[in-house]
Parts: structure tokens; C-alpha cells; sequence
């Protein structure tokens, strides 16, 4: 695996071939952005973030680990939420969620009257949202409506359970 986004790769499962993709339809977002992702420390979706939020998209993100870190650098621009462990017997049970919803079908449908030409998007999978990949991971994009329904539900069960 090579350790720099700007060499080249012809592998599919590259790390920073998913990462741009992540940009790319971070970039194309109209109305919302909403991330479930156990840890995010990659400075390029951070700017996109800061871009999308500048542009008037509504972006939520939901993280378990380096909540204070994001919330230092995005603070000002994106809706952040940290959800805590929950303690069960026997173990600790902890968010372990990769996923983002772009412009989702029931985000759509509650904030906006007028029907919207948006495509829904939906990107999940094992990969760590992080600066220096290092791990072999999946990575799924789609526009399958109940995939992103489903994505949807647990987004705001989990926005629910967290406090601000």
C-alpha cells in the first residue's frame, strides 16, 4: 500500500481512492450530510465538510472517538454529537458505524416540501475515515432506497440517543 493520495494506485480497494470518493459526493451534496463514524480524522473531509456547510447543507456527524478534536476544528459549521458507551453486562458496547447518508430520502421528505431532483447517496462499509489508512477495508457506495432508509432509521435512533 502506498503511503501518499498523490501516488498513483490501479488497485480497487485502495484507501485513498475511497477517500476521494468520499469527497467527490460530499461535494455534490444539496441539502444534507449526515455521518455515523467510529473515528474521523482526516483533514480533506473536514474541508468538505466546512465547504458543504458553507454552501447550506445541513451536515450532522456522530462520532465515538476525537469528539473534542472535531469539535475544535468544525465546531463553528457542523452539528456534532458523541455517543458514549453504553454499559452492558458483561462488556461495553461501543459505536462502531462507518457510514454517510447525502441528501436522504427521509431528510428530504421532512425538510423539504417541494420535491427535490437530489440524488440520494449512501457510502458504508470497515473503512476509518482517517488521514493515513492502514488497513486492508470495504467500502460500499449506493443509491438502493432501502439501504439508505435503513441508514436513515439508525442515524436518528443513534441522533436521538446522543446529547449535544
Amino acid at each position: 500500500m502506498h503511503q501518499m493520495p498523490s501516488s498513483k494506485c490501479d488497485e480497487i480497494n485502495c484507501s485513498w481512492k475511497q477517500l476521494e470518493r468520499i469527497i467527490v459526493h460530499m461535494d455534490r451534496a444539496k441539502y444534507t450530510i449526515d455521518i455515523a463514524i467510529y473515528v474521523m480524522d482526516s483533514s480533506a473531509i473536514g474541508s468538505v465538510l466546512r465547504r458543504a456547510t458553507e454552501r447550506g447543507v445541513r451536515v450532522r456527524l456522530i462520532c465515538f472517538k476525537n469528539y473534542q478534536t472535531l469539535k475544535t476544528k468544525y465546531g463553528d459549521c457542523i452539528s456534532l454529537r458523541r455517543l458514549k458507551p453504553v454499559i452492558k453486562q458483561p462488556r461495553e458496547m461501543t459505536m462502531h458505524h462507518k457510514f454517510c447518508i447525502i441528501d436522504g430520502y427521509i431528510a428530504k421528505r421532512s425538510i423539504f416540501v417541494e420535491k427535490t431532483s437530489a440524488l440520494t447517496v449512501c457510502m458504508t462499509g470497515s473503512m476509518n475515515w482517517i488521514s493515513l489508512p492502514r488497513s486492508c477495508d470495504d467500502f460500499l457506495i449506493t443509491s438502493a432506497p432501502k439501504i439508505a432508509k435503513r441508514l436513515e432509521l439508525e442515524f436518528e435512533r443513534i441522533w436521538k440517543l446522543c446529547k449535544d
